[in-house]
């Protein structure tokens, strides 16, 4: 799971200095939930992919940058310490991600704020051409209905060059990793979210930069 901090992480990667032209058309995949996480060690090209850019991530060996969105605010704005965040009442979302050298986006994670007793995480993760290989959706929520504890989903979905799921993993837990069967527990943690196939599409819809453009040649929507 790509878990990011609420401030920028300094790493070895710098950001492409011009962006490129408008992000193309948006074309969207919108999916309800189901669920369940890799494995520690994942034999697929692109849960290996994620694997590894969470490692680098969590142990700041890539550059993070962080955007805030206001409510009522069109512009983004950069954070760069502690003290430049708004109050987080006029916070609607928190995006962070990184660039590769030739300007292709490695991953893009947004986290919602204003949503009433639950943390949610989606993290778009991209291979250098800006396609879509694979999404993260990650919910903690109290459930005092069906869990004593905090209740943790994790939702994972693989994709292939053209847009297809190729495999989903499903994981709902308490706070020390327990399984939770409760259909309640399931129920609770439904959360729509809306998932891009391109970073161009993502960019288009977030405001956030392209710095490289790419084809839809190969990108389809389902």
């Amino acid at each position: 799971m790509l878990f990011i901090g609420s401030v920028m992480i300094l790493a070895c990667n710098s950001q492409p200095e011009q962006p490129a032209d408008e992000p193309m058309e948006d074309t969207t995949m919108v999916m309800e939930d189901a669920t369940e996480t890799q494995a520690a060690k994942p034999t697929s090209p692109a849960a290996r992919y994620k694997w590894e850019l969470d490692s680098m991530v969590q142990n700041h060996s890539i550059f993070v940058q962080t955007f805030v969105k206001k409510k009522n605010d069109p512009k983004l704005g950069e954070v760069y310490e502690t003290d430049d965040w708004p109050d987080e009442s006029l916070i609607e979302a928190v995006y962070q991600l990184s660039f590769r050298p030739n300007g292709s986006t490695q991953f893009f994670s947004e986290k919602p704020y204003g949503l009433e007793n639950r943390r949610v995480q989606y993290t778009h993760y991209f291979d250098d051409a800006n396609r879509t290989i694979a999404f993260e959706k990650y919910v903690i929520y109290d459930a005092s209905s069906c869990s004593s504890s905090t209740v943790i989903e994790t939702e994972v979905n693989y994709f292939d060059d053209f847009f297809n799921l190729t495999s989903n993993t499903y994981t709902l837990t308490d706070d020390e990793e327990r399984p939770i069967a409760s259909a309640d527990c399931i129920t609770g943690g439904v959360q729509p979210r809306t998932v891009y196939n391109s970073y161009e599409k993502l960019a288009k819809a977030k405001g956030t930069k392209v710095f490289l453009k790419t084809t839809e040649a190969k990108t389809e929507s389902k």
